[in-house]
């Protein structure tokens, strides 16, 4: 039977594990969206600090697209504040 402190880390390892996985899925998430509706970032790198402001900056022809998108990019910011909360731990 492990010890308590070593289940604690194990646990801190899967919630790092999982916070992760979100993150990705998040990213799949947000990319899919917007190459359905022929949007394609032309820069150097994903997910980047410009790339990130292409997203933010993005003009949409729809309110409701905008609002899709607005709520992918909340969503990924979930994931990278509470995985960045783990690695400091």
């Amino acid at each position: 039977m492990p010890e308590p402190t070593d289940e604690a880390i194990r646990d801190l390892c899967r919630a790092r594990t999982d916070a992760v996985d979100d993150l990705r899925r998040c990213r799949q998430r947000l990319k899919s969206f917007l190459l359905r509706h022929g949007y394609r970032y032309q820069g150097k790198a994903n997910w980047s600090e410009p790339h990130m402001r292409y997203l933010r900056e993005l003009v949409l022809p729809h309110p409701a697209m905008k609002a899709i998108l607005e709520e992918y990019l909340q969503a990924l910011m979930r994931p990278t504040s509470g995985s960045n909360a783990l690695k400091l731990r």
